[in-house]
C-alpha cells in the first residue's frame, strides 16, 4: 500500500477514470501471480479448483445465469442480450464505486517500499455523516491497523498532524466522490491537502520522494498557501 507495487493506490496526478481501469486490471493480475506462487508451493496446477482466483470468478456464474434468465423470460432469445447488457452495466457501476473508494482512501500518499504501513498511509474521513452513512469505513487508518475489528469498534487513531497520526480529508466521501468525477477540481483540492501531508506527516524519505513526484505532476504548492492549515477535524467522534 502506498508504493509503486500496489495497483489500488492512486499516485498523485492520476484521475479516477484512469485509476478505475489500472486498479481493476492490476489487482486481477496481482491475484493471478499470488495464486501461481501459492499453488506452486503446494505442488498443484494453476488450472484447478484449488485456484482461489478461478473459484472467485466461478462464483459469479449464478449471477450471470440470473440476468440471462431474466432477459430470456422478458424477451426470449433477443432478451438474452438485454440481460447480459444489464449485468454489465451493474458490474461496471459497482466496480467503479469500489475503485472510487480505493481512490479516495489512499490517493497520493507515499510509503517507502519495505517500510511498515503506518496510520499516515491512509486518508481518514472521520466526520459524522460519513461515519453514519458508510458504517465507519472512513476510519481507514484504524481499519488497516486492525483489519479484523468490527466496524463499530473502529476509532480515530494516532496523534493529529504528526507522522504518528492519520490525515483526515475532512470533507466526507459524498463530496469527495463528486470532486473525483471532475479531475481538475480534484487535483486543485488535493494538491494542497497533499502538501499539508508532506509537511506534517511524511517521513524525511517520503518527503524526498514527494518533492520529486510533485515536480513531475505539477503538485508544487507555495508553503504560504497552506500555512496554519491542518488535516484534522474537531467533530470526529
Amino acid at each position: 500500500m502506498g508504493d509503486d507495487t500496489d495497483p489500488a493506490t492512486a499516485p498523485r496526478g492520476r484521475s479516477l477514470y484512469k485509476h478505475f481501469v489500472i486498479s481493476h486490471v492490476g489487482q486481477s493480475y496481482f491475484g493471478v501471480l499470488t495464486e501461481k506462487r501459492r499453488l506452486k508451493r503446494m505442488g498443484k496446477s494453476f488450472l484447478s479448483l484449488s485456484n482461489r482466483w478461478i473459484r472467485g470468478y466461478l462464483m459469479s456464474l449464478p449471477t450471470v445465469a440470473l440476468f440471462l434468465g431474466a432477459g430470456w423470460l422478458g424477451g426470449g432469445t433477443d432478451g438474452l442480450l438485454t440481460g447480459l447488457a444489464a449485468m454489465l452495466v451493474v458490474w461496471v457501476i459497482s466496480n467503479f464505486e469500489l475503485e472510487a473508494l480505493n481512490y479516495m482512501e489512499h490517493y497520493g500518499l507515499i510509503r517507502v517500499q519495505g517500510q511498515p504501513i503506518e496510520y499516515r498511509h491512509s486518508w481518514d474521513n472521520d466526520n459524522a455523516f460519513t461515519s453514519w452513512a458508510f458504517i465507519e469505513i472512513g476510519r481507514q487508518a484504524d481499519h488497516h491497523d486492525r483489519g479484523e475489528t468490527h466496524f463499530w469498534e473502529l476509532s480515530s487513531v494516532g496523534q493529529p498532524s504528526t507522522p504518528a497520526g492519520a490525515p483526515n480529508a475532512m470533507i466526507g466521501y459524498y463530496t469527495e466522490f463528486v470532486l473525483a468525477l471532475v479531475p481538475p477540481l480534484w487535483h486543485a483540492v488535493y494538491k494542497k491537502k497533499l502538501a499539508i501531508w508532506d509537511r506534517d506527516f511524511a517521513s524525511p524519505e517520503e518527503r524526498k520522494i514527494a518533492r520529486e513526484i510533485n515536480r513531475k505532476v505539477g503538485y508544487e504548492v507555495d508553503p504560504g498557501e497552506i500555512a496554519g492549515r491542518h488535516l484534522e477535524v474537531s467533530y470526529a467522534f
